[in-house]
């Protein structure tokens, strides 16, 4: 099981999205994190970024939605709202949906 730290850059997927977002709380046993969203905005607006080549400048946002993450055994991951947790802070959004 991965050890996330407080302030950690992390994505939150769904299908091929991702959502950027900052951890804001860990539980003392690690098995549940508090994630916060943040905001991604599309740099390469040249519409060509728009399918496959995004480039996102990522802030934190203190406002963002919160979602809280749980760590599943079965599944070896962090689940909250159908999203998996990924330890690395990231955004893109399919532009195919």
């Amino acid at each position: 099981m991965y050890q996330y730290k407080l302030d950690e850059g992390v994505s939150m997927c769904i299908g091929s999205d991702r959502y950027p977002g900052t951890v804001i709380g860990i539980t003392k046993s690690g098995k549940t994190v508090t994630v916060q969203e943040d905001d991604a905005h599309l740099e390469n607006q040249d519409g060509l970024g728009v399918f496959g080549n995004q480039r996102y400048r990522i802030e934190r946002n203190e406002k963002g939605i919160v979602r809280v993450f749980r760590y599943h055994r079965s599944k070896d991951g962090f689940y909250a709202d159908g999203m998996r947790l990924s330890a690395s802070r990231s955004a893109y959004f399919d532009p195919h949906f």
